[in-house]
């Protein structure tokens, strides 16, 4: 038992405990640590392929971090931040080259900042994940937590312990202890860490140029008398064009913006020639705004036009544009900006018309779903002084009020642990019950009244004795409470009883440190099973799983084994081949379980992305359990199952025999099993619908001999009448030649 001066060594266990969950508890069960094993290179020199990654929740995250986020597709990417879009995305990319990460994570797409890397360890964890490896270390924990009960059962029978009441002091002083320790943690924590921090966020802003133009046209040629915009202009019928730009700044944040302006006009071709010709002067504009406007000649850029031509022979189409070219500088949420943007109206000039051009030539950055309105999109990195927090069991708590609360509570807990002792002291020195169970090794039992004894009666002389003798025959001691200052003790042996009276104020005891008690562990029996039994025990279950909650059909993995054992059977395989077959048809839909729910049990035809993301599956198998030896052969049939005897299938479009006939088998077998039961996006075939769906992909996408021997020793073999049902005209099943059925692999 733990002696009552045992309890702050356990205090300090359970607070320690507490941290370490607080601190290293993972994000999958309600912690804020993420544990990743790095399976590229991308993150070299620094971080090596097999290393084991710490990563912690952060309030917030900026440029510069290492951080996880979770790609849509790929799944855990863990790169540094390096900058933001132009709509306040992260940026990430990896330490080994140039390639940015063409996903930008919104900021609560982040997970975690990096902490801390453990080298190679993730190798180590990989090979332990294996399937017999997790079997064994369950079988090994069984048999210690076995033999820990049986060895405490013993200990129990031969020391006739009797465990004591529970002492509601000693209770608190525990939770004053604790609540002290962790007081202490939170400061260490806190005392480290800065009350602000400079945090950098995007702000992001928007420039818009809106263009307009007109012209002289003869009466009768447009519904207006003038060119309205979008409107071809004929430069035989006028000279000149009026144009106009209303340019403005807008912002997530206040802003102070002023600069200069002016509107140019230019002519260019193909090659990348052009002539540019000024329409106005620089002119200033405030507050991120301003409406311009000017008058083309056209005569002068046919000007550049003709010289252009006779000089060099050439001739050709050529564009014409109107460009504002904007230089604005000031302050955006309190940091400085300096930007120059060029929006531009484009025109394509063939020498009679001018016709707006509406597709192409936007410059990078700027878009123009609408050839009159320019946008421009970006975001400027703002650092701003933040209160720094702890995040602690998913509340972000701020770094100064965490101290606070370190030195309030610890102050607290430390006077109540001291009042509990002092307390405890007092009580003591009055009580020579509770200096005897300050002993380690002495086991005190109250009674209700005076026992009675047939053995003699030993009187001892001092209460230390009675303590000694209980340590030397491993018994308790029983006390009765005559009043408030007498107490009888007795300790009972096989030849006499031993008796003490402690009268007044309690006599002097020897003191002793106070050992830990042996802690009890769950009682469970676990009975002897082969490896081979517990790695088919443990396919079954997960096999069940599967198809219980992707699939939608508890039975297929089962009906699919013992279809498939049959048809080796029938095809005279050895022992050894129909359990690999068994086993293969256990792990074939396991891939599945890292593929999207909504895509397997999609209803509508799947698109071509969907059928890519689905055929996936058997190679997220295949890494699952390359690496049980024990399934070597099994896997490499659920692996090729979906191969085609035409060479048409995946994963390695093998065709023929170059299949494994296990996979052949279990191609036919699974497809049957399917087509016979309900699955999302169809009902249920008939019999006859799939015995012809088979015969008609014999040679194409089975074995064609595999497929004859399964319709006519297997299933004839279960429903001697089949075949003899025709499949609906409509309705029921839909067409054999629907593929996408195919393209599941549960259908």
């Amino acid at each position: 038992m733990m002696g009552r001066r045992g309890w702050p060594v356990w205090a300090g266990l359970i607070a320690l405990l507490v941290a370490l969950g607080v601190f290293f508890l993972p994000a999958r069960l309600g912690g804020e640590m993420y544990y990743v094993i790095l399976t590229g290179p991308s993150m070299e020199p620094h971080f090596h392929v097999g290393d084991l990654v710490l990563a912690r929740r952060a309030p917030f995250y900026q440029p510069g971090d290492i951080a996880i986020y979770r790609h849509p597709r790929i799944g855990f990417v863990f790169h540094r931040i390096v900058g933001y879009d132009a709509q306040g995305r992260f940026r990430f990319k990896g330490d080994h080259n140039a390639w940015e990460d063409p996903y930008h994570p919104r900021p609560d797409e982040v997970l975690a900042r990096y902490v801390a890397r453990i080298p190679a360890v993730g190798k180590v964890l990989r090979h332990l994940r294996s399937p017999w490896i997790i079997t064994a270390l369950v079988v090994l924990i069984g048999l210690l937590l076995l033999g820990d009960w049986l060895r405490m059962d013993s200990d129990e029978e031969e020391e006739n312990v009797v465990m004591p009441r529970g002492d509601t002091l000693y209770d608190w002083m525990i939770a004053f202890a604790v609540l002290l320790v962790l007081a202490v943690l939170l400061g260490v924590v806190a005392f480290t860490r800065p009350k602000v921090v400079q945090a950098q966020e995007p702000i992001s802003y928007t420039e818009t140029a809106a263009f307009s133009y007109t012209a002289r046209a003869p009466e009768g040629l447009y519904d207006l008398p003038q060119v309205q915009p979008g409107e071809p202009i004929f430069t035989q019928l006028t000279g000149t064009i009026t144009v106009g730009c209303t340019y403005r700044f807008t912002a997530a944040a206040p802003f102070q913006l002023q600069g200069t302006y002016r509107l140019l006009a230019r002519v260019s071709d193909a090659t990348g020639w052009k002539r540019t010709l000024p329409l106005t002067e620089p002119t200033a504009f405030r507050n991120g705004t301003f409406t311009a406007q000017a008058t083309l000649h056209l005569e002068d850029m046919r000007r550049f036009i003709d010289e252009f031509e006779q000089i060099t022979g050439r001739h050709g189409a050529y564009m014409l544009s109107v460009i504002a070219h904007i230089e604005a500088r000031g302050t955006v949420g309190g940091e400085a900006f300096q930007d120059t943007f060029e929006p531009a109206l484009r025109f394509r000039w063939n020498g009679n018309a001018l016709v707006l051009e509406t597709s192409g030539g936007v410059p990078l950055g700027e878009k123009s779903p609408d050839p009159l309105h320019v946008v421009r999109q970006n975001a400027l990195v703002h650092t701003v002084p933040r209160v720094n927090t702890l995040l602690i069991l998913g509340v972000h708590v701020p770094v100064p009020l965490a101290r606070t609360l370190s030195v309030v509570v610890g102050m607290l807990a430390l006077a109540l642990l001291a009042g509990a002792l002092s307390y405890e002291h007092r009580v003591v020195e009055r009580d020579p019950v509770a200096q005897l169970r300050l002993l380690d090794g002495v086991t005190t039992v109250p009674l209700d009244a005076m026992p009675h004894h047939t053995l003699p009666v030993v009187e001892v002389g001092s209460l230390s004795d009675l303590a000694a003798l209980a340590v030397l025959r491993r018994a308790p001691v029983f006390h009765w409470r005559e009043d408030d200052l007498v107490v009888h003790f007795w300790l009972k042996t096989p030849d006499a009883v031993y008796h003490y009276v402690a009268e007044g104020q309690a006599p002097e005891l020897p003191s002793r440190r106070l050992a830990l008690p042996r802690p009890h562990f769950l009682r469970r029996k676990k009975g002897p099973a082969s490896a081979a039994g517990v790695c088919e025990s443990v396919l079954e279950e997960w096999a069940h799983t599967v198809d219980s909650q992707v699939v939608r059909d508890a039975g297929h993995s089962q009906r699919v084994a013992r279809l498939a054992v049959e048809l080796g059977k029938a095809l005279r395989l050895p022992e050894n081949a129909l359990r690999d077959l068994r086993l293969a048809a256990l792990l074939h839909g396991l891939g599945l379980m890292e593929i999207p729910s909504e895509i397997v049990q999609k209803t509508a035809p799947l698109t071509e992305e969907e059928k890519q993301i689905l055929r996936e599956h058997v190679l997220r198998l295949n890494v699952r359990f390359e690496s049980v030896e024990a399934l070597a052969d099994a896997l490499q049939i659920a692996y090729h199952r979906t191969e085609r005897w035409d060479g048409s299938g995946y994963p390695d479009g093998l065709r023929g025999e170059q299949i494994p006939l296990g996979a052949r088998i279990l191609a036919v077998v699974d497809a049957w099993d399917a087509l016979r039961h309900d699955r999302p996006h169809r009902a249920a075939w008939p019999e006859s619908a799939a015995a012809s769906f088979l015969r008609q992909k014999a040679g194409e996408w089975y074995d064609p001999h595999v497929v004859t021997v399964f319709l006519n020793e297997v299933v004839k073999a279960s429903s001697p009448a089949a075949g003899l049902e025709e499949p609906p005209s409509s309705g029921g099943a839909p067409s054999v030649e629907d593929e996408d059925d195919e393209a599941r692999p549960a259908a």
